[in-house]
């Protein structure tokens, strides 16, 4: 899963009611890069990194990497808590 933020320029995914996409997640945010943080699944167990975001991304209140640096893997565990970019 992809997640980035949302621009009329990505709306290139068209859209059928009832039919899942391969469309990447986007919030209307300034907080959230267009490329922000990823979340795949590997031996059933869930993992995301932040992508070089700007604002960072941050798992349990701890930034996963410094601003415009890929963050090695980190396992999501429920109950955890993700936040995208902070607000200045």
């Amino acid at each position: 899963v992809r997640v980035g933020r949302y621009s009329e320029r990505n709306d290139k995914y068209p859209k059928t009611p009832g039919v899942p996409t391969v469309e990447p997640v986007g919030f209307k945010t300034k907080v959230v890069s267009r490329r922000h943080c990823e979340f795949w699944v590997e031996d059933g167990k869930w993992y995301m990194r932040d992508v070089k975001s700007s604002s960072g991304t941050f798992l349990n209140k701890v930034r996963l990497s410094n601003p415009g640096t890929e963050s090695r893997p980190f396992l999501v565990n429920d109950g955890d808590i993700v936040q995208l970019g902070i607000n200045f």
